[in-house]
């Protein structure tokens, strides 16, 4: 009996150390990835945002698909412009689903992006997917979709803040 006991409960813990998740590869995306994503957007750094991203990234909003040199000449543009025109902005993250397996990863969750120009604030709020690659040791993103609706529904503030209760919030 007693040596059923040290069966079932042997059994017991190999299956729950079987069911933790590998937090290994996304602390090494966070690291890689996301912690330098807030960064760089926040500081304007478009060269340092565009490093990033994989040379062959496919990015996609609502408005339409822009790929690797595009959309890298795309964000110098934007970045620039932005900041000439005297905004600070910040991004903030919560991640809802977060997958990987063999060098590859996806990953969807709410942004909140704030800006502040002229002393007025103005928060936005949206849905992403991302797809990450691994490159070597180094994580890229390779293809990043975003829109500020699901189902047709306008992402609010109280949805960011309903998901990152669950999750926390990345800032």
């Amino acid at each position: 009996m007693v040596r059923l006991f040290c069966i079932i409960v042997l059994a017991m813990h190999w299956a729950s150390g079987q069911a933790q998740p590998d937090t290994t590869v996304q602390q090494t995306i966070d690291r890689q990835v996301w912690r330098p994503f807030i960064r760089t957007y926040a500081v304007y750094d478009a060269t340092g945002f565009n490093t990033l991203h994989a040379v062959d990234v496919v990015r996609g909003t609502p408005w339409g698909i822009r790929t690797g040199p595009e959309y890298f000449e795309h964000n110098l543009s934007q970045f620039a412009r932005q900041q000439a025109g005297g905004a600070s902005r910040s991004i903030a993250f919560t991640f809802e689903h977060r997958v990987h397996r063999d060098g590859i990863a996806y990953e969807v969750g709410l942004y909140r992006v704030v800006r502040t120009q002229n002393g007025e604030t103005t928060a936005f709020y949206g849905q992403f997917h991302v797809v990450l690659k691994k490159n070597g040791d180094t994580w890229k993103i390779a293809q990043d979709w975003d829109s500020d609706t699901v189902n047709g529904e306008k992402i609010t503030e109280a949805d960011f803040l309903r998901l990152s209760a669950k999750q926390g919030i990345w800032e």
